[in-house]
C-alpha cells in the first residue's frame, strides 16, 4: 500500500511539474493527488500552483521555485507534520517576495511546535538589497577576536578590518571568539552606510525569535548558517535606513520570522484585494545587473 501511495506521489509530480496548472489542470491530475493522499508533499504542491504562479515574479520559473521547495520538504520531514496552512503561508510568503528555497539560502521554513515560520536568510536580504537598482556595492563579514578592527561613528566616520589570517604583525592559528558582525552598503550615488552589531546585541535579537529555538533553525544547523544569521541580523537591523522601496520595506518587516498560519491569511487577503507585490525583472536596471556581476567576487556570500 505503502510502495502504491509512493508511486502515484511520484507520478503527481511528474505531472505538477510538466503538466498545466490552475483549472486547466487535467483530470488524470486530480485523481492522482487523491491517490498520493492529501499529506503528500506532492499534493500539497498541486494545491498551491495557482498561487504560486501568480505571486512569484516573471523572472522566476514557478517549476524551478516548485522543485525546490519540495526538495526542502524532503530534507526536513517534520515540515509537513506542521499545520498545513503554516506550511502554505512560508511558502505563498517566499513565492511573494521572489525569493527560492534551497543551497542558496534566501529563505528558510522552519518548524516549531506544529507551526512553520518563515525566515528570510542573510542571501536573500541582500538579493532584496540588489533588486533596488540604488546599491553598487554591498558586503558583510564576522569580526573575531584576533582581527584588526577599528570602527568610528561621528562626523568623521571610518572603518578599517584586517582579518585575523591576514595580520602582518601575529600569526593566528584561528579567528578566537566572535566578537559581532558589520554590513556594508555603497550607494550609486556616492554614498555609504555601514552598521555594526556586537555579539551581545545580536544575541539579543535571536532571543526574540521563537522559532531560533527550533533545532531546524539556522541559528542551529550549522557553523555556517549561523554565521549568516549573524549577518543577516545586522542586515536586518539596518532596513528602515537602506534605499529600497516602501512596499518592500513593508513587506519584509511584516513576513519576516513570522508563523506561516498567520502569513496566510494575511496575503490571502491582500490577494483578495489585488496588491500582491510583483518584482519585475525589468525593474533593476541592466547596470546594477551588472554591476553585480562584478562585484560578486567581493561580496560575502
Amino acid at each position: 500500500m505503502a510502495v502504491d501511495k509512493l508511486t502515484s506521489e511520484k507520478k503527481l509530480e511528474q505531472v505538477l511539474l510538466n503538466g498545466k496548472s490552475g483549472q486547466g489542470q487535467s483530470r488524470g491530475a486530480t485523481q492522482l493527488a487523491r491517490a498520493a493522499g492529501k499529506d503528500t508533499v506532492a499534493a500539497l504542491m498541486l494545491q498551491l500552483k495557482p498561487q504560486i504562479e501568480m505571486a512569484l515574479p516573471r523572472h522566476i520559473d514557478p517549476d524551478r521555485f516548485i522543485r525546490a521547495a519540495i526538495t526542502e520538504i524532503r530534507k526536513t520531514p517534520e515540515l509537513m507534520k506542521c499545520n498545513k496552512l503554516s506550511l502554505m503561508g512560508a511558502m505563498m510568503a517566499s513565492a511573494q517576495l521572489g525569493l527560492e528555497f534551497g543551497p542558496l539560502g534566501h529563505a528558510y521554513m522552519v518548524p516549531f511546535k506544529n507551526e512553520v515560520t518563515f525566515i528570510i536568510g542573510y542571501k536573500g536580504m541582500l538579493e532584496l538589497i540588489r533588486r533596488s537598482g540604488n546599491v553598487s556595492y554591498v558586503t558583510g563579514h564576522i569580526v573575531y577576536e584576533n582581527d584588526e578592527f577599528d570602527l568610528v561613528y561621528g562626523l568623521e566616520e571610518s572603518l578599517r578590518h584586517v582579518p585575523w589570517f591576514l595580520r602582518k604583525d601575529e600569526q593566528f592559528a584561528g579567528g578566537g571568539k566572535i566578537l559581532g558582525a558589520y554590513f556594508v552598503v555603497r550607494m550609486k550615488d556616492g554614498g555609504i552606510y555601514y552598521n555594526y552589531l556586537p555579539e551581545v546585541e545580536i544575541l539579543e535579537h535571536k532571543a526574540m525569535s521563537p522559532a531560533a529555538k527550533s533545532s531546524f533553525s539556522p541559528w542551529n544547523a550549522n557553523t555556517l548558517t549561523m554565521k549568516a544569521m549573524f549577518q543577516k541580523t545586522v542586515v536586518r537591523a539596518s532596513w528602515p535606513w537602506l534605499p529600497i522601496s516602501s512596499v518592500i520595506q513593508a513587506q519584509v518587516a511584516e513576513i519576516d520570522e513570522r508563523v506561516g498560519s498567520e502569513l496566510y491569511k494575511d496575503l490571502q487577503d491582500m490577494a483578495d484585494n489585488a496588491t500582491a507585490i510583483d518584482i519585475e525583472a525589468s525593474e533593476v536596471p541592466e547596470t546594477a545587473n551588472a554591476e553585480q556581476e562584478s562585484t560578486s567576487e567581493q561580496t560575502l556570500v
